[in-house]
């Protein structure tokens, strides 16, 4: 597992961090979890579901953080890849 995610990126920023880019206004968070997790409570963003369909609603200037279960959870680099894959600027 560890050299799976060795090669990925980094994995940043902290939770205060974030707090305070989300206070800036400076990011957007998209959680990527299950619906049913989602459910339960979430950071402010999106869910991954419809995420194609809702790409017009994120801010093109802003940088774009997948959220996820923890730094083992391969949701998250997969979301990354995929808006890369459409050029977006993402973390």
């Amino acid at each position: 597992m560890r050299s799976y995610f060795d090669h990925r990126d980094r994995l940043e920023p902290t939770r205060a961090e974030l707090a305070e880019r989300l206070r800036a206004g400076t990011v957007t968070v998209l959680d990527v979890r299950p619906e049913d997790e989602f459910a339960l409570g979430h950071a402010p963003g999106a869910a991954l579901r419809g995420l194609k369909a809702r790409l017009s609603e994120f801010d093109a200037v802003k940088e774009i953080v997948a959220d996820c279960r923890g730094a083992f959870c391969i949701l998250s680099y997969e979301a990354v890849a995929g808006l890369r894959a459409m050029v977006f600027r993402t973390n």
